[in-house]
């Protein structure tokens, strides 16, 4: 729908799901491709469509086992997706896999049922969940090898601060001292981000 028009909803668009997809929980557009957006659901079923096509989704499939409650795309990874549940889990797809999004890896968090999902937007890898147990919890997923073999060679460096990464051309030439010194910098950096981030959970 374009909020523009008037009267409102002359033109909009309807996406009918099937019967067993219980009610709606979020939606999302990608940041990357502005024709595309997820759903989540009850159910925990999320859905992909193109708004280009809206007759047939994009992608279906059973992300939780119970319902999906919200979902976040990572700002600087096109093809990274994460969704949290009430089942406690946080899940980390990656949705340009043939066929439908593939699961790279989960976590379960210990902050109960989850509600609220969001990618850091200063950090690639950090991702940050809030749940019933009034806490929020912070993940460094880069932390993970599985993740981080995975979605490295995707990371969108425009996005990146230059600290943040490293080019694998200049360490060659680099000396083992400086390529050290580098890798303590950029630990360093990350770090007093996470703390920032860590501060800001500690205040809500």
């Amino acid at each position: 729908m374009d909020v523009r028009e008037r009267p409102l909803g002359t033109a909009s668009q309807k996406y009918r799901l099937k019967k067993e997809v219980k009610d709606l929980e979020t939606g999302s557009w990608h940041p990357f491709s502005e024709h595309n957006f997820v759903l989540t659901t009850e159910s925990g079923t999320v859905l992909g469509y193109d708004i280009r096509n809206p007759s047939a989704s994009l992608f279906e499939f059973e992300a939780h086992e119970k319902a999906c409650s919200n979902l976040s795309f990572s700002p600087h990874i096109p093809n990274l997706m994460a969704t949290c549940s009430l089942d406690e889990y946080v899940k980390i797809w990656d949705i340009a896999a043939p066929e439908k999004p593939k699961l790279i890896s989960y976590r379960k968090f210990g902050s109960g049922e989850l509600f609220s999902l969001s990618f850091y937007k200063d950090i690639p890898w950090v991702l940050a969940a809030g749940g019933s147990k009034g806490e929020v919890a912070v993940w460094d997923i880069e932390e993970n090898e599985a993740i981080s073999k995975h979605f490295t060679p995707f990371l969108d460096k425009s996005t990146v601060p230059e600290e943040d990464f490293d080019d694998e051309a200049d360490e060659e030439e680099d000396s083992e001292e400086e390529e050290a010194k580098k890798r303590k910098q950029k630990k360093g950096g990350k770090k007093e981000k996470l703390k920032q981030m860590n501060r800001i959970a500690e205040g809500l």
